[in-house]
């Protein structure tokens, strides 16, 4: 890694590659307290060096939202910004190596998505006097797919932070249940392509490489936390590109402490005690080999804040500088507003405070335009809508947050609540509700007003909960009470073909309906007949609660039963409820697809489908905002940074940010990570 200070051309004489087994130079670019600064050496530094015509400019970024910003900074100081190949730590990282190991395909059935149902399939013969033996005695294939979920989260973070413990499951050499399931997980593959297998292979094919070839830059741009084995990949990739980092030091003894935490004259500041950790395990995992790397000392005085703010008083202590001469007084003035605490008594009343104390911002200062304001949240789907109605209700502040990919809408939550009837009471409620969903309703030849008709038809009916009398019975309940829904239909169509309401017929007394939104025709059959359809259908879900399949069953049972049965395919192509549908489809393929790539063999209960279809709609992820278009919404992530003239958070509540996880009655990811040291 090379530099700014120093560039090494990669054109002239010196500019041979590292060979693998050479003395590597690894150098940080000069840090800086300003992510300004740092994007202003990158863009000297391509400047100055420029990277063959043919050849992208490649920069690794922590995130997207920042990798925006990357993109329009350097075009400020370069004009232009084209050309450039913006990657994530994990993409750069399985590029790097693919671009070596040609049968790379990436971890696909380890990841732990996959992964977990080639555990739940272990799981199933587990055999033993262990943990696992003992907390699956019972036989319940929800437990089961719970620790399989978990157990395929713990050992994805074996695979980043405990690499040695993975190869010496895979080689046998250590014992416990967990080093059993590794290996045999990893048996079942002929030719094992997980992260770890795979930077092996990596490190096989650099030694093996042939003759030199002019090496591609790649810069490293405040990528502040890196696991073990990605610094691995960095050192590896050293050898075959020119590797150089920008790193983000918020302290002028940041790097040169003892340690890699903030040293003994910064501790005194919580804020850098609380911040630094991270940039502090990866200085040290940099100065795990002292003879390969020199660390650059800390942030040079231009960047030392000069007003005499409160921010710049906080950002002063954390830097550790001395208070400039020149700036007048160090303490802060007492107009200075640079940081606002306001409380709010609901996530809507936070929203306007925010709305109105930027107007304010915007008024007092010329310079500042919405496209200079970040906010951040650590609940981006409850302040996200209220944003958007506020904002947009008023209309003088622009505004971007990153589109939702959405798992959403009315088909999908009837498809869920189609698969939530099984096992269920069965409640009039419940069953009405996936009518509300166009396409359902669509697909049984039922309006908005029949559907007000049925409901109240219902109500009459007296239809409360229950399948029909032996349904009650099962949950002991009398099976002479009349309110289940064999009882109500037989009532409503019997009172449309007698229409009348004080006799008997067959022991059920008939509903009935005239004057009620029913009218005299075959219209009015032909509906009840169609609710009747669907009520039959929708019963004979019930079936499904004890039923077990292989994945490629239930996937081809969702689709015919399900998608086909109760949602309408000839919705007119481009309307909403056509993309809802396409929605529930899509779910559907994700869940088969998981699955298929997993090898699942194994029967899997409705319990544990319904479970994992419940998942998959619930996993909500939004694209990062675009810059430039208005204040940009995004995400209060662990790490995120990003440069703006005004940073603001909504929904710090307690509870909401750190978020906590309760501990865990069976700790198996404490045995992983404190036992298992490498």
């Amino acid at each position: 890694m090379r530099a700014v200070q120093a560039p090494a051309s990669r054109t002239g004489p010196d500019s041979g590659p590292n060979r693998p087994g050479q003395q590597l130079s690894l150098l940080p670019e000069q840090p800086s307290n300003r992510l300004e600064t740092l994007a202003a050496r990158v863009a000297d530094t391509m400047q100055r060096d420029p990277a063959d015509p043919l050849e992208p400019e490649r920069i690794v970024v922590p995130d997207a939202l920042l990798g925006q910003w990357l993109r329009l900074e350097l075009a400020t100081h370069l004009g232009i910004a084209a050309h450039l190949k913006v990657e994530l730590p994990a993409e750069f990282a399985w590029a790097a190596m693919r671009e070596e190991v040609k049968t790379l395909t990436g971890e696909s059935v380890y990841g732990a998505p996959y992964l977990r149902w080639r555990i739940f399939d272990r799981l199933g013969d587990w055999t033993g006097d262990d943990e696992i033996a003992r907390y699956l005695e019972d036989g319940d294939p929800r437990k089961r797919f719970e620790l399989a979920d978990r157990l395929a989260i713990a050992f994805d973070r074996c695979r980043v932070y405990r690499p040695a413990s993975i190869r010496a499951w895979q080689r046998g050499a250590a014992e416990g249940w967990h080093a059993r399931l590794w290996a045999e997980l990893a048996a079942a593959d002929t030719e094992p392509r997980h992260w770890v297998d795979a930077i092996d292979r990596y490190r096989d094919a650099l030694e093996s490489r042939a003759a030199a070839t002019p090496k591609q830059r790649v810069s490293f741009f405040h990528v502040a936390e890196m696991s073990p084995t990605y610094v691995e990949v960095v050192r590896l990739a050293a050898s075959a590109m020119d590797v150089h980092l920008y790193v983000l030091s918020p302290s002028r003894h940041f790097w040169t402490g003892p340690t890699g935490r903030a040293s003994e004259a910064d501790r005194a500041n919580e804020l850098l005690d609380a911040w630094g950790p991270s940039a502090g395990d990866l200085r040290d995992q940099l100065l795990a080999e002292p003879d390969t790397i020199v660390v650059a000392s800390g942030p040079r005085n231009g960047d030392v804040p000069r007003a005499d703010t409160c921010l710049a008083t906080v950002q002063r202590d954390i830097l550790g500088a001395a208070p400039d001469p020149r700036d007048g007084s160090a303490e802060p003035t007492e107009s200075s507003q640079s940081i606002q605490v306001h409380v709010g008594h609901s996530p809507t009343r936070e929203v306007e405070i925010l709305h109105d104390r930027l107007l304010g911002i915007f008024d007092a200062h010329e310079d500042i335009q919405p496209a200079d304001v970040l906010v951040l949240t650590p609940d981006i789907d409850t302040y996200a809508p209220l944003i958007e109605a506020v904002f947009g209700a008023d209309g003088r502040i622009g505004f971007s947050i990153g589109a939702r990919r959405l798992k959403e809408g009315a088909a999908l939550t009837a498809f869920l609540d189609l698969l939530a009837l099984p096992g269920s009471r069965y409640t009039a409620t419940d069953l009405l509700a996936p009518l509300l969903a166009e396409s359902v309703r669509r697909c049984f030849g039922i309006t908005d007003t029949d559907l007000a008709t049925l409901r109240g038809a219902v109500a009459r009916s007296r239809v409360r909960w229950g399948k029909n009398g032996e349904h009650r019975t099962e949950l002991d309940v009398p099976a002479s009470a009349n309110h289940n829904w064999r009882r109500g239909l037989d009532r409503l169509l019997l009172g449309y073909a007698l229409d009348e309401g004080d006799v008997l017929a067959g022991g059920i007394n008939p509903c009935a309906l005239d004057g009620r939104g029913f009218h005299d025709g075959a219209a009015d059959y032909e509906l009840l007949g169609r609710f009747h359809l669907y009520c039959e259908l929708a019963v004979g879900l019930g079936s499904w609660i004890t039923a077990e399949q292989e994945a490629a069953g239930w996937t081809n049972r969702l689709r015919s039963d399900v998608l086909d049965g109760f949602f309408d395919a000839g919705i007119r192509s481009g309307s909403e409820a056509a993309r809802e549908v396409r929605t529930v489809s899509r779910l559907i393929e994700e869940f088969d697809d998981q699955c298929r790539q997993a090898g699942n063999t194994g029967p899997i209960p409705f319990a544990v489908l319904r479970e994992v279809l419940n998942d998959l709609a619930a996993q909500s992820v939004r694209s990062p905002p675009r810059l430039a278009d208005g204040i940009a919404v995004a995400s209060l992530a662990s790490g995120q940074i990003f440069p703006a003239k005004v940073v603001c958070t909504v929904g710090m509540n307690d509870r909401a940010f750190p978020h906590g996880s309760p501990p865990d009655v069976f700790d198996f990811e404490a045995e992983l990570f404190d036992r298992e040291q490498p």
